[in-house]
C-alpha cells in the first residue's frame, strides 16, 4: 500500500512539476514585447468604447507589472510614437488649405467689361 502511494505520489510530483516550471511569472521585457507586436493605434480601434478598453487594459498590464502611472505613460507615448500612430492625424492638422484670394470689386468689373 505504502509502495502504491509513493508511485502515485512520483507520478503526480512529475505531472505537476512542468505545470509549475511553465506558470513562471513573466518579465517585463517579455511582456512589452507581446503588448507591442499586438499594439494598434487608436484610431484604427472601431469607437471610444473599444478606445477605453484597449487604454484599461493596457494601464493594467504595466501595473500589474509594478509600473507607476508616469512610467505606463512614457511607454505608451513610445509606443504611439513606434506604430506611427498620429502620422495621419498630425498630417490633418497641418494641411491647411489657404483661403482663395480675395477678389475686389474692381477686378469683377475688369473682367466683366468687354473689351
Amino acid at each position: 500500500m505504502n509502495m502504491m502511494r509513493f508511485g502515485l505520489s512520483a507520478v503526480v510530483a512529475t505531472m505537476i512539476a512542468p505545470a509549475i516550471a511553465d506558470a513562471r511569472p513573466v518579465g517585463l521585457a517579455t511582456t512589452l514585447r507581446q503588448m507591442d507586436a499586438g499594439f494598434v493605434c487608436p484610431q484604427f480601434l472601431a469607437n471610444d468604447d473599444a478606445r477605453r478598453t484597449e487604454i484599461s487594459t493596457f494601464a493594467r498590464t504595466l501595473a500589474a507589472k509594478g509600473l507607476s502611472f508616469a512610467q505606463a505613460t512614457e511607454i505608451r507615448a513610445h509606443f504611439l510614437t513606434r506604430h506611427n500612430c498620429n502620422a495621419s492625424i498630425a498630417t490633418d492638422e497641418t494641411h491647411i488649405q489657404s483661403a482663395p484670394p480675395a477678389i475686389t470689386p474692381i477686378a469683377v468689373a475688369e473682367v466683366a467689361a468687354p473689351k
